[in-house]
């Protein structure tokens, strides 16, 4: 028992030696750095144009010294940071002292931090102002709420009414619509009629007069389709709710004439109104089951241009 107690001290006695070699091994190889500080930034604005802003940092961060083991000291340049930011949102982050920045389309604050590894930064920050612009709109077709015209968000029935919003950013003083080849508006939020069927890209461009700056956004495109009617062969107007007036389907048309005659020749219905259509009646009396003669005159919006349709038609009840 003796010898095992003997055993385990000299055990204990050779790890602390170990431990205690080891530690002066690492303090023996230790370094003393000196704190180095970043003790200026400056911000010089090179060129700002309708695109870019061009910058660099002026810094004074002075080199720091290594002190080695053995009592030689090293020189070394600091490894710098440079973060630029607009406000408080950090827009580019590089080891150079070069930046190429986006256009602020707001007036703004350009920041700059410049930082070390040791936690030592310096900073300057400068006014800019709203230089750039971004166009941007929306649209927004106003419903005619005509039951019967055949209108579709991918082919509008002339005439169509779109409102524009206009949402660019940046102090723009002009803003220039182009309704396709058809016209230029120079409202802010314009509403526009097409009449003419066609297609048309919608291009907003707006301006900052002051720095002479303009942006243009084309994104939308409005469909206008040609003028058409057409009439059903038959229709039942027995008051089940399908069906139960004679009417056409129609699209971009500007005039309208329907005339309805018995197989006398005698007319006994007429409108000018392409959404009233026949409900089966001459007069206050049900007209009898059978075939009638309809002709129909009818205009489009685009000039020149018009139709003549005619046929029979079935009542059926």
């Amino acid at each position: 028992m003796k010898t095992t107690g003997y055993i385990l001290s000299l055990i204990h006695k050779c790890s602390a030696l170990i431990l205690f070699s080891l530690l002066l091994l690492i303090s023996s190889n230790a370094q003393d750095v000196s704190s180095p500080v970043v003790s200026q930034a400056t911000i010089v604005l090179d060129t700002i144009n309708c695109e870019e802003v061009l910058a660099h940092a002026i810094t004074i961060a002075e080199d720091y010294t290594i002190t080695n083991e053995d009592n030689t000291t090293t020189t070394h340049k600091q490894e710098l940071l440079y973060t630029w930011s607009f406000a408080d949102s950090i827009v580019f982050e590089s080891r150079y002292p070069e930046a190429t920045l986006p256009v602020p389309v707001d007036s703004t604050t350009l920041k700059l931090v410049v930082s070390n590894k040791f936690n030592s930064e310096a900073t300057d920050a400068i006014s800019l102002p709203s230089w750039g612009v971004r166009a941007e709109y929306s649209l927004s077709v106003r419903d005619r709420e005509i039951p019967h015209e055949v209108s579709m968000p991918t082919a509008l029935s002339a005439p169509v009414d779109v409102e524009f919003t206009n949402k660019s950013k940046g102090d723009y003083t002009v803003s220039e619509w182009t309704m396709g080849n058809l016209t230029r508006l120079f409202d802010k939020d314009p509403v526009y009629q097409f009449q003419t069927p066609g297609e048309y890209r919608i291009s907003l461009t707006v301006t900052n007069e002051f720095s002479g700056c303009s942006h243009s956004d084309s994104t939308e495109v409005v469909y206008v389709t040609d003028a058409d009617i057409r009439f059903p062969d038959a229709f039942t107007p027995n008051g089940d709710g399908m069906n139960d007036e004679f009417r056409p389907a129609y699209k971009s048309i500007k005039k309208y004439k329907l005339s309805i005659y018995n197989r006398w020749g005698r007319r006994i219905f007429s409108t000018s109104d392409p959404e009233k259509g026949w409900n089966g009646k001459n007069g206050n009396t049900e007209a009898a089951e059978g075939v009638y003669i309809y002709i129909c005159e009818a205009e489009a919006f685009e000039r020149g241009v018009s139709f003549t349709r005619k046929g029979t038609v079935t009542l059926l009840r």
